[in-house]
């Protein structure tokens, strides 16, 4: 992860996919994410971080590091993050999809 979306994004953490365990670990950075890819859960033993999952954040990160390539939107996401500070979780389930934890909203589904 770098620039742009490391300096405004704290993307981090890991957890169970399965919605009856709750294993996570938030000390596993974004850097380490390809570690983690197919690991089973100590728990429950299902895939902690899926192929699609991985792919879907990569693609995000890549799309946020981008923005800060161009001037104009540099300034536009700069501004809009100003006024918009708001701690939000997104959650992924091993299906490639990205929601937000707070209005249950799918993210990204463009990417």
């Amino acid at each position: 992860m770098a620039q742009f979306a490391e300096k405004f994004f704290k993307i981090k953490g890991i957890k169970c996919d399965n919605p009856r365990c709750y294993y996570r670990n938030e000390d596993v950075k974004f850097e380490d994410y390809d570690r983690w890819l197919e690991v089973p859960c100590p728990k429950c033993g299902q895939p902690l971080l899926t192929l699609e999952d991985y792919l879907k954040c990569k693609k995000m990160i890549d799309l946020l590091n981008k923005i800060e390539d161009s001037f104009i939107m540099k300034i536009i996401a700069r501004i809009l993050l100003f006024f918009s500070r708001k701690k939000t979780k997104l959650i992924m389930n091993g299906t490639g999809k990205i929601w937000r934890s707070d209005t249950k909203e799918e993210m990204f589904k463009k990417l």
